[in-house]
């Protein structure tokens, strides 16, 4: 990318989703490589936080997990922000088991529901609970805290509301909590991040999710349908853009190298559906 004769100095402030962090700091460390008088900070708050801070002028740009909402779109308004949104790529979350229980490599909707729901806390602590073929294996559940963006993807996925779920699993802090966990139990099933599941791939086992077929969600076979799916957002205020030419700059670079880091990273492909979705 043909660098401008001149970038005016300043830095840049990001926060939001850690999903979206992930690949923002990735891009941030190869634009600072090229713009080295410019520094980006990327924070990980929550899409939530982020936009209250966008709103109130303390951020430059939002890390996405999900659009900005009515409200928020109304407050950025009333501050005299317009918001301006880029999807930037898709993620996905992974469903894993230990890589020792060579059982369990594919679940349909319907059992991971069964697994997941309210009414199964307590109740359902046996893999052969799940379906009876499956070996009598006591079942720990790990996954995201009640905050993190991927629980509510998940549980918006498998239960069809955000936040609907059985309470007695073990939460973790973040994927490496709950890769960790998982490669620590026989019987354990968490999910995270697919991004997040490459580099752990030596410790756990992907399960695939019940299609018609039965398939994996890879990079080279990615399923625009996947349930398990979200699209990826970049936000900012538009006057932002014509007041920090050092925004417009990482944004223009964002846009146009992303999709290979992103690639790189395990993330996928934005498409059109990707973006209208949510």
């Amino acid at each position: 990318m043909a660098r401008p004769e001149r970038l005016v100095l300043g830095d840049i402030r990001t926060d939001g989703s850690g999903a979206v962090a992930t690949l923002t700091q990735s891009i941030a460390v190869e634009f600072q490589r090229e713009y080295s008088d410019t520094r980006v900070t990327v924070e990980r708050g929550g899409t939530e936080a982020a936009f209250r801070k966008l709103c109130a002028g303390k951020v430059d740009l939002v890390n996405a997990s999900r659009p900005a909402n009515a409200q928020e779109t109304e407050t950025c308004r009333q501050s005299g922000r317009e918001l301006a949104r880029w999807p930037v790529a898709v993620e996905r979350l992974a469903v894993v088991v230990n890589r020792q229980n060579s059982q369990m490599r594919c679940l349909s909707l319907a059992q991971l529901q069964r697994i997941w729901r309210p009414e199964a806390q307590g109740k359902l602590t046996n893999w052969q609970q799940v379906d009876p073929t499956f070996a009598k294996r006591p079942l720990q559940l790990y996954g995201a805290g009640p905050d993190a963006d991927s629980f509510r993807q998940f549980t918006v996925a498998i239960n069809g509301q955000a936040g609907l779920s059985r309470t007695d699993y073990q939460p973790r802090r973040d994927a490496r909590g709950v890769a960790q966990a998982v490669a620590a139990e026989l019987g354990a099933l968490g999910y995270l991040p697919f991004a997040e599941f490459e580099r752990y791939q030596q410790q756990l086992s992907l399960v695939q999710v019940q299609r018609e077929p039965c398939m994996t969600p890879t990079p080279s076979s990615p399923r625009p349908d996947d349930p398990l799916s979200r699209p990826l957002f970049l936000y900012t205020d538009r006057q932002v853009l014509q007041t920090q030419p050092q925004v417009k700059v990482f944004v223009d670079y964002y846009l146009k190298q992303g999709p290979l880091i992103a690639k790189r990273l395990g993330y996928f492909e934005v498409t059109n559906q990707d973006s209208v979705r949510f």
